[in-house]
C-alpha cells in the first residue's frame, strides 16, 4: 500500500501523470486492513479500551465489569453490524462500480465482516471471562 500510494505521488509530482486505479485501490485496502486490524485486535484482547475504573478494582470486580464492558460493546458492535449491512445492500442495489468493472458493494463487504468478527471475538472473551468466574466441578463423570 505504501509503495503503491509513493509510485501514485511520484508520477503525479514528478512526470504529471497518475494510475487511475491507484488511490481507489489504497483506499480500499486500507479499509480492509485497518477493520480487519481491529477484528485481530480484539482477539488479542488488545482493543482500545477506556480502563480508569477498572484499574481500582480488585480481580474479580474487574473481571466482572469487563463482562458489562464487552456486552456492550457486542450490542453496539452487532448495531453497526446491521447499519453496515443495510448500507452494503444499498450500494448493491445501486450498481455503482468501480472503473467499470468491480462492484463498489464488494470492496465495502468487510465493515459488517469486521463487526460480526469484532462481536463474536467479545462474546468469546465474555464466555472465557463467566468461565473463570463460576468455574465447574472439576473431576466430575
Amino acid at each position: 500500500m505504501i509503495l503503491l500510494a509513493f509510485a501514485q505521488v511520484v508520477a503525479r509530482n514528478f512526470f504529471s501523470v497518475g494510475m487511475i486505479w491507484a488511490d481507489i485501490t489504497v483506499r480500499t485496502l486500507l479499509l480492509w486492513v485497518g477493520l480487519l486490524g481491529a477484528s485481530l485486535a480484539t482477539h488479542l484482547n488488545q482493543h482500545l479500551s477506556i480502563d480508569v475504573f477498572a484499574k481500582f478494582l480488585g480481580g474479580r470486580s474487574r473481571r466482572v465489569v469487563g463482562i458489562f464492558v464487552k456486552l456492550f460493546s457486542v450490542i453496539v458492535c452487532l448495531y453497526l453490524f446491521m447499519a453496515a449491512s443495510r448500507f452494503v445492500q444499498g450500494e448493491r442495489e445501486t450498481g455503482t462500480r468501480i472503473l467499470e468493472t468491480v462492484p463498489l458493494w464488494t470492496t465495502e463487504l468487510i465493515i459488517p465482516i469486521a463487526f460480526a468478527l469484532i462481536s463474536f471475538h467479545f462474546l468469546v472473551s465474555i464466555l472465557n471471562d463467566l468461565t473463570a468466574l463460576f468455574p465447574g466441578k472439576k473431576g466430575a463423570a
